[in-house]
């Protein structure tokens, strides 16, 4: 499965506090960029749901690397959150191997063997569509690691 303009996701979040629902808008694999909507369902205390849009990332060792490099993301927050993971947790090259060893001089010329069944992006919510901000308790400052299995579809 590859990412596709107009794709739709679905994906619960959290301890079961609110569902997801996420729509790709666009996606430019060669850039490495994609942007879309996100939609929090039955978050508690807001009468409608709220909707943000975002801008993505695709990990792909062209135009984009493992390490974020921005929005006060440090190496430390960057090691933390992919290797929770499975594909990288239970990959034969560790999590510190996919973020910090990757030859440089492979970069854009071969795919990591991880990016063979997995796609890894970053969404970064960019602004509330549907909501003023100060009427809203949930926050668009961080951002979300993302993994889809490319056969699967499934999305951690």
């Amino acid at each position: 499965m590859e990412l596709h303009r107009g794709e739709e996701l679905s994906r619960a979040i959290g301890s079961g506090q609110w569902d997801v629902e996420v729509a790709v808008h666009t996606v430019d694999m060669q850039s490495g960029r994609l942007t879309g909507i996100m939609k929090a369902l039955n978050v508690q205390d807001m009468p409608t749901s709220v909707v943000t849009c975002w801008e993505g990332e695709v990990v792909d060792f062209k135009n984009f690397m493992p390490l974020t490099g921005k929005w006060h993301a440090s190496a430390d927050s960057d090691r933390k959150y992919w290797q929770l993971f499975a594909s990288l947790a239970a990959a034969d090259s560790s999590t510190e191997a996919f973020l910090c060893k990757w030859p440089f001089s492979l970069c854009g010329r071969r795919m990591p063997r991880l990016l063979e069944d997995n796609i890894y992006m970053r969404w970064k919510e960019m602004s509330f569509i549907n909501q003023n901000p100060d009427d809203v308790r949930l926050t668009i400052k961080g951002f979300y690691y993302i993994c889809m299995n490319r056969k699967s579809g499934v999305i951690e």
